[in-house]
């Protein structure tokens, strides 16, 4: 009698089966169930074919929801989304809880699991990424969000005046509590953002934004320098 072998798949390298073996979390599998995959339909090659697949089968309406929650966060509010999408959003909400994609509790809702964010947030088009973002800066600012909040939003959004105001009061009142190394990444976005647009457009409201960016940025490496020389 031969002894029995254990399965494993055919491959050349131990890259090759730790890929396979990751294929197969409990994630994917997850994904693979709420596709139900045809008999004639290939096997998506990982993790993002899979989810990219589930939101190709989407109606549009429900696509806009998805993207306006990963631009949100990991999880939000149904008035928020209502914000970003602008329209009932009750049938969406069912369609993607229905595919696995997002949880709902109560007025909560939220991704099932942050990769499945991160994926989503990454395939959503630039120019619809910065429109979503815009709309959400006008949603923290009504909404009376943290300042951290706020800047992030118009960050990503493009809007610089609104930007490099943002970041320069959450660096300082981050340096003002002591918190030096989140005031120096706040200024380090923002005058990373300021000059970019300096070398794209040359606009006076830029340079006066990279000048701004440029003296938080200085105090908050002097600030973080006197702390460390205190030590």
């Amino acid at each position: 009698m031969r002894p029995t072998r254990t399965l494993r798949p055919r491959c050349r390298s131990w890259g090759a089966v730790f890929s396979w073996q990751k294929r197969l979390s409990p994630l994917f599998l997850e994904q693979l169930r709420f596709l139900q995959l045809g008999a004639d339909e290939t096997l998506p090659a990982d993790l993002a074919d899979a989810v990219a697949r589930t939101v190709q089968r989407l109606t549009p309406a429900a696509q806009h929801v998805l993207q306006a929650v990963a631009v949100l966060g990991l999880r939000t509010t149904q008035d928020a989304i209502v914000a970003l999408v602008g329209s009932s959003i009750t049938g969406a909400l069912a369609a993607l809880t229905a595919q696995g994609l997002l949880t709902q509790q109560a007025d909560l809702v939220g991704f099932s699991h942050p990769h499945l964010r991160d994926l989503v947030e990454a395939a959503v088009p630039a120019q619809t990424r910065r429109a979503l973002h815009a709309k959400a800066l006008a949603f923290a600012t009504g909404a009376g969000e943290a300042l951290e909040a706020r800047a992030h939003h118009a960050v990503a959004g493009g809007n610089l005046l609104a930007a490099c105001a943002l970041q320069e009061v959450t660096g300082a009142a981050a340096r003002a509590r002591g918190d030096h190394d989140l005031a120096l990444l706040v200024f380090r976005r923002g005058w990373e953002l300021a000059r970019r647009e300096v070398m794209q457009n040359g606009e006076p409201v830029a340079l006066g934004a990279l000048a701004a960016m440029s003296r938080g940025l200085v105090a908050a490496l002097v600030a973080k320098a006197g702390r460390l020389g205190g030590c």
